[in-house]
């Protein structure tokens, strides 16, 4: 039950970023796949690493993705996807196990959710994207503004604009889309608070294994 709140909220959120004008600009592209040449004349993908004095980002194996704004209404197809570009291998580093079988994608191909092991049977754990920026946000759901992380200062928690407990949400505004967990508690067992940090713990916890200062 948890699996589907969590999946018809955020599909909620992204329709109701609908009706929030935009200014039209593109975005910068910040998600870049580095290859080189090798011997055979084939060019495969090679491990990324990101220059001196780079942005704060993300280092997957499928690319670099940077901290920052970015205008939702110029991604288009470029929404980052922690389902098909965060490795199984990504998540182990970081120490989740991923759960495929539930990677979910709605019909606007905006929002996947990919949950992974939770040691509770009262809290779901998710790690999900968003096309929603931070001011969108402040429009279609309540940020919860009491919650902050000294290693990811641009961490914007928030959950339902009904107020119902039992959903949090962590993201990071990149410039491919937002990116962080979906937690989803049963709230009869689960305090409200202890879902937010348990987001924020997750998003903290990806952001040390693949983070770049």
């Amino acid at each position: 039950m948890r699996k589907i709140g969590t999946t018809v909220l955020l599909l909620a959120l992204a329709l109701a970023g609908c009706t929030v004008s935009g200014d039209g600009q593109l975005a910068e592209p910040a998600f870049t796949e580095v290859a080189t040449d090798s011997p055979d004349g084939n060019s495969p993908n090679e491990t990324v690493t990101p220059a001196a004095g780079s942005p704060r980002a993300f280092v997957f194996e499928s690319g670099v993705l940077e901290f920052g704004d970015f205008d939702p209404y110029a991604l288009g197809d470029d929404l980052f996807d922690p389902c098909t570009e965060i490795t199984e291998a990504e998540y182990a580093e970081a120490g989740f196990e991923r759960l495929p079988e539930f990677d979910s994608v709605n019909e606007f191909g905006a929002i996947s959710i990919c949950e992974v092991t939770s040691d509770s049977e009262y809290v779901v754990k998710s790690f999900s994207n968003g096309s929603l920026n931070r001011r969108m946000l402040e429009e279609a759901a309540v940020i919860h503004h009491q919650y902050a992380s000294a290693l990811i200062p641009e961490i914007i928690v928030y959950g339902p604009k009904d107020g119902v407990d039992g959903d949090c949400y962590a993201q990071i505004d990149t410039l491919r889309g937002g990116i962080g967990a979906a937690v989803g508690g049963m709230s009869r067992r689960v305090s409200q608070d202890d879902i937010c940090r348990i987001a924020i713990d997750m998003t903290e916890q990806l952001f040390r294994a693949h983070g770049q200062e």
